[in-house]
């Protein structure tokens, strides 16, 4: 009996080895939802990203057949297969996933909500004036928890007002009212789901990186790594010059405790003026701004003897870093 093949089209086998080959050719793969993505918005984004970024759509099962028959060489990959949802499309890019996904927020731009869509964040309605004469708007603005006042004619919104919190789903009422205040709290782009790169698979949530409070973070962690280096007494090039500072305040403090017998020329009100003031002028010549230091009478000599050990080291070190040491 003759054994009967399925027919299977020409573009369809043609596709399945275009993928095979791009999954060869680029560093990075990645799993897109293209849901609600309107199409002269596509079209815009792929000719923005076309030298950075490749979009492949077709059909989900041709990029499930691509990426079986590469699971042998591309160790990981079929994990991807995870993350489809929505309508999954690939990209393709040379980028590491955190510029790629970088690259793709950068690219989403504000859009009305539409009644179904859940809301991304808090959806809030701030005070103040509106477009609207009195009428049966206020009804609408109401229903919503808004309290509203006429001003000069025209509709005023009382207080700031969450209508919406994140992950609430947008009702058709709402959705009329934010398009008429022109409220666009949606995102039109491409939703980076998942990508692969160097044999690792990356959820989308976690390439997601806010770089201000990372920054933030870094400083944060700087600072107090800085000060547990300082408290310890642990030398090395940041903590070498304020070390220095501290002893050389140290010193001072510890030669204005001594108690010396002074004779009647260093007892004058006007030399322990003088000292006062030298001692001053000196902390604040060390760089050590906001520190107050109340001079008491000390023998002249022993400090400033004291003094010079203290600005010699510390000109050692303004010499090191000029010279880039």
């Amino acid at each position: 009996m003759e054994k009967i093949t399925a027919h299977v089209a020409e573009w369809k086998k043609n596709k399945v080895e275009e993928i095979k080959r791009l999954i060869d050719s680029y560093k990075t793969i990645g799993i897109i939802d293209m849901a609600n993505m309107p199409s002269s918005q596509l079209q815009k984004m792929k000719a923005q990203l076309k030298d950075r970024i490749l979009i492949v759509m077709t059909r989900l099962r041709l990029i499930k057949l691509a990426l079986e028959n590469k699971k042998d060489s591309k160790k990981g990959l079929s994990e991807l297969e995870k993350y489809f949802k929505g309508v999954p499309a690939l990209i393709f890019s040379n980028e590491d996933s955190f510029k790629i996904s970088k690259t793709l927020i950068k690219n989403k731009s504000p859009a009305a909500a539409k009644p179904g869509q859940t809301a991304p964040y808090d959806i809030m309605i701030p005070k103040g004036p509106t477009p609207f004469t009195p009428g049966p708007v206020i009804a609408e603005l109401s229903q919503l928890g808004l309290k509203t006042s006429v001003e000069a004619g025209k509709i005023s919104i009382k207080d700031d007002t969450v209508v919406a919190k994140a992950g609430a789903v947008i009702s058709d009422k709402l959705a009329n009212v934010l398009a008429k205040l022109g409220i666009e709290p949606m995102e039109i782009g491409l939703n980076l789901v998942a990508t692969y790169e160097n044999g690792n698979v990356y959820d989308g949530s976690i390439l997601r990186i806010d770089e201000k409070e990372y920054t933030d973070n870094i400083k944060k962690l700087y600072k107090e790594s800085l000060n547990l280096a300082l408290n310890i007494n642990f030398l090395i090039k940041d903590t070498m010059e304020i070390t220095i500072k501290k002893a050389y305040l140290d010193t001072l403090a510890l030669a204005n405790s001594i108690k010396f017998e002074v004779d009647k020329e260093t007892a004058k009100p006007e030399v322990q003026e003088q000292k006062s003031s030298t001692i001053k002028q000196s902390v604040k010549e060390a760089g050590l701004t906001g520190t107050i230091i109340e001079a008491k009478p000390v023998d002249y000599k022993q400090f400033k003897e004291h003094e010079k050990v203290a600005q010699d080291i510390l000109k050692n070190l303004q010499d090191q870093k000029l010279r880039g040491k």
